[in-house]
């Protein structure tokens, strides 16, 4: 389900940005593709503005996700 992708995004954004990072929201979310049980998955992030990150997930060169979250910590304004 798609919950379980947004919850994996939250958690990869600390390791993303090297400190402790808190999503406020996810303004925009667009799912693709499903993500089936066989298939790993990477998640990219690029920044967009202070306090904003975008992010696509991808399998296999397929991209199954993309969108903005928002979000508070100390890279935040990065």
């Amino acid at each position: 389900p798609g919950v379980l992708l947004l919850e994996a995004v939250a958690a990869a954004l600390s390791q993303h940005a090297g400190t402790a990072m808190r999503v406020t929201g996810f303004p925009v979310v667009k799912f693709l593709a499903p993500l089936l049980p066989e298939h790993e998955f990477e998640i990219v992030f690029s920044a967009k503005r202070p306090g904003q990150m975008a992010f696509e997930i991808v399998a296999n060169g397929e991209k199954l996700a993309s969108g903005t979250l928002t979000c508070e910590g100390a890279h935040a304004a990065a």
